[in-house]
């Protein structure tokens, strides 16, 4: 099944590229040194990113802050529900199909495909540059969220110790469930993916289909609470708009 799916992934990657347009005017991104110091330079400026916040970003913040605040009081009841409606087709559509676009299963076949769309078509800068940031993406995103999990160490539920068993931050006792890493990846992706072809919306709106079923997969496959998911898709989805604004000219179609 896992494979069928991938192969129907990449077909649908080929259609994209047959009609790439032809980016003579993008800079190209040089898989180099300089490219290699900027996982370094993006990190630290994804970091210290809150700083520079405007007030409307922190109201966004806030709102989410709350809505998981909510969540935690819920992430009982939401857990016990979707126990209760557990079913063996259902479950095994969300492993084997959902899951593995959150662990790179998925997603490092469909970055190579694009990085491969680009050098095989030298004018399709675009595919090689989103290529090379979504990975770059990927990479800071995942450290950011270990470290995120190191600092919030939170029992996942299936460990049945309960929705409030936290622990002192950088614990190192478990891995932590708090934010859901699944979910974040999937959201950074699906965010530099729906920004950088706004000319073509039916991208954005299946990159984030696929990322909202894998945070929902989370909860169902009771890796996650629901709070875990909320908070990762929040921080992934700052990521992606985060790394697009930083990268914009080498991601547009000029």
């Amino acid at each position: 099944m896992k494979q069928r799916f991938l192969l129907w992934i990449l077909f649908l990657l080929c259609g994209l590229s047959s009609y790439a347009q032809q980016d003579t005017l993008t800079p190209r991104v040089r898989l180099n040194l300089d490219y290699a110091k900027d996982y370094f330079r993006d990190a630290g400026h994804m970091i210290i990113q809150p700083i520079h916040w405007k007030s409307s970003d922190v109201i966004t913040a806030s709102a989410v802050l709350a809505g998981a605040a909510l969540l935690l009081t819920q992430d009982e009841h939401i857990r016990s529900f979707a126990q209760r409606n557990q079913d063996p087709t259902r479950y095994k559509i969300s492993h084997n199909i959902i899951q593995p676009f959150g662990s790179g299963l998925y997603t490092a076949p469909i970055i190579l495909l694009l990085y491969a769309d680009g050098w095989i078509n030298p004018a399709h800068i675009r595919s090689h540059n989103i290529a090379l940031r979504g990975a770059e993406l990927l990479l800071v995103s995942g450290a950011e969220n270990a470290l995120l999990k190191e600092l919030s160490i939170r029992a996942r539920p299936n460990r049945n110790m309960g929705s409030e068993y936290w622990l002192a931050p950088l614990s190192f006792k478990f891995n932590s469930s708090m934010p859901s890493g699944h979910t974040q990846s999937a959201f950074s992706l699906a965010t530099l993916l729906a920004s950088s072809y706004r000319e073509r919306p039916w991208i954005g709106i299946t990159a984030y289909t696929i990322a909202g079923l894998l945070g929902l997969s989370r909860i169902y496959e009771d890796k996650h609470w629901a709070s875990d998911v909320l908070i990762g898709s929040a921080v992934g989805y700052a990521n992606g708009r985060f790394f697009f604004n930083r990268h914009k000219k080498e991601l547009i179609s000029r």
